[in-house]
């Protein structure tokens, strides 16, 4: 049971949010990818190393997969997941988001 007044700290309907800027970054690193590749014969892109620009790109798309590890609940009951489910699920955030950032 849990005690009157207690703040659980619960995601509720905030996961949408998280999925709507998760949404927006990913729909942007697509759009500057492909406007990468369009003016990759510019000499400032060429100058900005297109292949670096792609890079930057993958991490950041890494990186903002955070988000989706990070919107798992268990709605206060953590009967309803599994030890091995929630061990990966809090490993995986770490690995996410150093690898998106280097």
């Amino acid at each position: 049971t849990v005690a009157p007044g207690l703040d659980e700290n619960l995601l509720g309907n905030m996961v949408y949010t998280g999925y709507c800027c998760l949404g927006i970054v990913w729909l942007t690193a697509l759009i500057c990818g492909v406007w990468t590749i369009t003016h990759q014969t510019k000499p400032v892109v060429r100058s900005a190393q297109p292949f670096f620009l792609f890079i930057l790109l993958l991490g950041i798309v890494i990186f903002s997969a955070t988000i989706i590890p990070l919107s798992f609940d268990d709605d206060g009951n953590e009967d309803d997941t599994s030890e091995f489910f929630a061990r990966g699920v809090c490993m995986s955030q770490p690995w996410l988001a150093f690898t998106g950032f280097t």
